[in-house]
């Protein structure tokens, strides 16, 4: 497969160069008067390019749904959490002791699930697994159609932008500046958020190192022709494709950050398409295959939705104690649960 023409040597350096956080965003903002940010001004076949993304973009974010709902079918899933109001003030939450025991705990969790599964479990387990292995064979054609009908100088822009997003050193400064301005308001729920963000990214990280060095697979941009070269094994080479990074951090603070602001119209929607421009920008460089960001992706969910639903400031399954409304019959009162 060729290169379309406008992809240069020159460019592609100065964008895998461009990774300090708003480099070069004004600049574009400031020029995009000139050829437009969505397609005004720009050529017949970039339009079109734009159009298959942005559908593309909407199909990534429905797979990785079912993706990670298949994934956690082995547990099940909490009611909605809210921060809980007896607890911490003004960054009283980082003395929480269970917080930091659940950066061990929540990662032994994930480890030994299997050996807690039945044969149900294990079916679902085999689906998943085929699933993924099935998709493998989409990598190359898909692939070969963003870089030669999809990809253009605009949606090299947008990515730019979207690698930004979901560097692992762009989101866990956020979440500590996040964190700062929860305390300084009073905010416990952003505080909580905060830190379950922190701990999710530390244990995705990882998981995804894990991944990275235990697979050894070629990245598109130095196999082109084939997906299926996997090195195994080993801590030395840049073939480190699988899975990634950019996708699983992007979305494991995504789930996040949904989860603790389900009741907000605008939050989830807009968590999940920040962390999808990330993943498809990923595709879009050419850096990884569409198997990298799926997985990534569904790995970041689990992860950040097992950990807000495990965090020591919400209420639900993992709590000794709890207390809510109740109603029945005419009366009013106060439900305690205590669980041994």
């Amino acid at each position: 497969m060729n290169k379309p023409t406008w992809i240069g040597a020159e460019a592609g350096r100065a964008r895998r160069g461009n990774n300090f956080i708003g480099r070069g965003i004004l600049s574009k903002i400031a020029n995009s008067h000139t050829n437009g940010p969505f397609g005004v001004g720009r050529s017949k076949r970039e339009r079109r390019g734009l159009r298959r993304m942005a559908t593309l973009t909407l199909t990534f974010i429905a797979a990785i749904v079912v993706l990670a709902r298949f994934s956690m079918a082995s547990a099940a899933e909490p009611s909605a959490a809210v921060a809980d109001p007896d607890r911490g003030k003004y960054g009283g939450y980082l003395f929480e002791p269970e917080y930091y025991t659940n950066f061990v705990v929540n990662t032994y969790r994930i480890i030994a699930s299997p050996f807690r599964w039945d044969v149900e479990h294990w079916a679902m387990a085999g689906l998943v697994v085929s699933g993924i292995g099935v998709l493998l064979y989409a990598d190359e054609p898909f692939r070969d159609f963003w870089q030669d009908e999809i990809r253009s100088g605009t949606t090299d822009d947008i990515a730019d932008v979207g690698d930004t997003v979901g560097e692992f050193y762009s989101l866990l400064p956020a979440a500590g500046v996040t964190f700062v301005a929860g305390a300084a308001t009073g905010d416990k729920n952003l505080q909580a958020a905060s830190l379950e963000t922190i701990q999710t990214l530390a244990i995705t990280a990882g998981f995804v190192k894990a991944l990275k060095y235990g697979t050894g697979r070629h990245r598109p941009n130095a196999s082109p022709d084939t997906a299926f070269e996997f090195d195994g094994p080993s801590l030395d080479g840049d073939n480190k494709s699988f899975v990634s990074g950019h996708a699983a951090y992007s979305f494991s603070v995504a789930s996040v950050f949904a989860s603790a602001y389900d009741d907000n119209a605008f939050v989830p929607p807009i968590a999940y398409g920040l962390a999808s421009l990330s993943a498809m920008s990923r595709v879009n460089d050419d850096k990884h295959w569409l198997t990298d960001v799926l997985v990534g992706g569904a790995l970041g969910v689990v992860i950040g939705k097992l950990v807000h639903h495990t965090s020591p400031f919400r209420p639900g399954p993992e709590q000794r104690v709890s207390v809510r409304p109740y109603h029945r019959s005419g009366a009013d009162g106060v439900q305690i649960s205590l669980r041994f």
